[in-house]
């Protein structure tokens, strides 16, 4: 399992595109605030 921090912000949506562009396929855990914009998670 992957944790990930921050992964609303800059460098975390860089990181989440790395994964996705390169077939990861393991399960991802985010943590993020309660008022982040998650859209962008799916």
């Amino acid at each position: 399992m992957l944790l990930v921090t921050g992964i609303t912000g800059h460098t975390g949506r860089y990181f989440l595109k790395e994964l996705i562009d390169n077939r990861y396929e393991g399960p991802i855990r985010c943590i993020v605030r309660e008022t982040s914009d998650t859209s962008m998670l799916g």
